[in-house]
């Protein structure tokens, strides 16, 4: 089964935001210049694959409605965010690559790889250090070439059929269905 599939489309009847409203994106990377660089480009997360995040130094994937606790052996979650990146490192595109998930470091993870001094304090709301979700559809909005870069991805831990995604996010795309 390929890792990857990428299928370009006509994307001028949408902004990043109306796009990512009208399939429902999970996620909006937008972006603001209309420069030919990489910073041109919004990336939409539109089919979820799972999440893996770091909770008092434990590390969690999620798949398929279940918690699994990763061995870590003393790896950063940022070094678990590259393994998963790594899968796909020898594909080359014109665009940022989004394989490696989209998600946030917690300003208190900074402590651990840094000299900051945090004054320990209870944590009200019990949020992950870090969480990153994983996607097998994201769209790759162009904004200086308003196209679509439909870009389906396949991970060892995680895999769907990517020809009916790619069919189905590009169905969802062209539909008539605005609201």
């Amino acid at each position: 089964m390929p890792q990857t599939l990428l299928k370009t489309i006509p994307g001028e009847r949408f902004t990043p935001y109306t796009l990512a409203h009208k399939i429902e994106a999970r996620a909006l990377l937008e972006s603001a210049s209309f420069h030919r660089g990489q910073q041109r480009y919004s990336i939409l997360l539109l089919q979820y694959a799972f999440t893996v995040n770091e909770s008092q130094g434990t590390m969690y994937l999620r798949k398929d409605g279940e918690w699994f606790r990763l061995r870590s052996e003393g790896k950063a979650l940022i070094d678990i965010l590259l393994h998963f990146a790594n899968q796909h490192s020898e594909e080359r595109h014109r665009f940022p690559s989004p394989a490696g998930g989209v998600g946030y470091l917690s300003y208190e993870y900074a402590a651990q790889f840094d000299t900051v001094t945090l004054t320990a304090k209870r944590d009200s709301l019990s949020l992950p250090e870090g969480q990153f979700i994983f996607g097998h559809v994201f769209v790759v909005f162009d904004d200086y070439t308003d196209t679509l870069t439909l870009v389906p991805i396949n991970y060892r831990e995680h895999d769907a059929d990517l020809e009916a995604a790619l069919s189905a996010a590009e169905a969802r795309i062209n539909d008539l269905d605005f609201n």
